[in-house]
């Protein structure tokens, strides 16, 4: 591409300079006497000076005004047609370079979304995991709390079975006593009825002495009997008191156990509450999420449409660059025409 402020006037300006130190014009020579220009740049236009002095070397003895305005022309024409390409070439790239950078944005920020979208799925993916673990955590805390509930039923019909017995165990204890108080009652009875039977018969009963001794032995071995049978009762109903003990200190260690339980029930109901709040805020969250990926998704396809649309326009742009190229190559065949015609007017002249 030809830089700005290198016309071909300036090229064969500097190539005539050349010419006249006695050199040969060639391009490194004509970019040191202009001191800038590439080789790309100089080539032609050197070709084009050396063609246009050996067409001059034969119009000797044609006017001057003549050539000169039909070189005018030429150089215009040529010039114009330089500029517009060149123009339309900086256009064409600036505008490409610009689709290109836009195009890059785009395809970052769509790698950027497409990061985003996966990260979203992961930590779906997690959310759904953890509400699975919670849920069956739950499911694991009411069968757990279900059999904390059968064990406290369990407990209170153990209690009231307890409770039963103690109150059979003092019935029994208060029937104990009744028979021994009564039994005594009659033993005192007794004792009575045989001491006045006694003293109405001693008088005349000395020769039943000896029956009622035995009797009397017989009685005070009833009685030891008795008063064994009344230190066995004693100490049955002594150990009743100490199983009846036992059995209180039971109720109360049964009635700690069943608060425990309650405690802990309370406490499990609490948590199953906490986790279901946590699991209906883990389903917001969840559907918040897919909103936002849905979003996401949606702005995606709008970037992919994007892309679609800068596609489709650097095809024009390669359309147009096409189209310019045509021009090119048209002002190129008109160049030709020009000079061709340019060459007939010399011939004509000559002749």
């Amino acid at each position: 591409m030809a830089r700005a402020g290198i016309t071909y006037q300036d090229v064969a300006n500097a190539a005539q300079r050349v010419r006249q130190r006695g050199d040969e014009p060639t391009v490194d020579r004509v970019r040191s006497e202009l001191g800038t220009g590439s080789r790309s740049t100089l080539g032609p236009m050197l070709k084009r000076w050396k063609t246009g002095s050996e067409a001059a070397a034969d119009l000797n003895g044609l006017p001057a005004d003549l050539v000169a305005a039909v070189k005018a022309l030429h150089e215009r024409a040529q010039y114009a047609a330089d500029e517009r390409i060149t123009q339309e070439r900086e256009a064409h790239q600036t505008l490409e370079q610009q689709w290109r950078t836009e195009l890059e944005e785009v395809r970052q920020r769509c790698e950027s979304l497409e990061e985003q979208r996966c990260g979203l799925e992961k930590s779906n993916e997690a959310l759904r995991n953890e509400s699975d673990a919670q849920a069956h955590a739950l499911q694991q805390e009411q069968l757990r709390a279900a059999s904390l509930t059968s064990k406290l039923e369990a407990s209170q019909e153990k209690l009231s079975e307890t409770t039963a017995t103690v109150q059979e165990m003092k019935q029994e204890n208060r029937d104990i006593r009744s028979h021994f108080e009564h039994y005594q009652q009659e033993i005192a009875e007794d004792r009575r009825h045989e001491r006045d039977q006694f003293h109405r018969t001693q008088s005349g009963l000395e020769g039943q002495v000896d029956q009622l001794t035995q009797q009397l032995r017989s009685s005070e071995q009833d009685r030891d009997t008795l008063r064994q049978h009344r230190d066995q009762i004693n100490q049955r109903y002594e150990a009743s008191q100490d199983h009846a003990e036992n059995l209180k200190e039971k109720l109360h260690a049964s009635q700690a156990v069943i608060t425990q339980w309650a405690t802990r029930t309370e406490t499990l109901e609490a948590t199953v509450d906490r986790l279901q709040l946590e699991r209906d805020s883990d389903a917001e969250h969840r559907e918040k999420l897919g909103a936002a990926l849905t979003d996401s998704e949606k702005h995606l396809a709008a970037c992919q449409q994007r892309i679609s649309d800068l596609r489709e326009r650097v095809a024009a742009a390669d359309d147009r660059n096409q189209f310019l190229n045509d021009q090119n190559r048209e002002l190129l065949q008109e160049k030709a025409v020009l000079q061709g015609q340019l060459k007939q007017l010399q011939t004509s002249l000559a002749k």
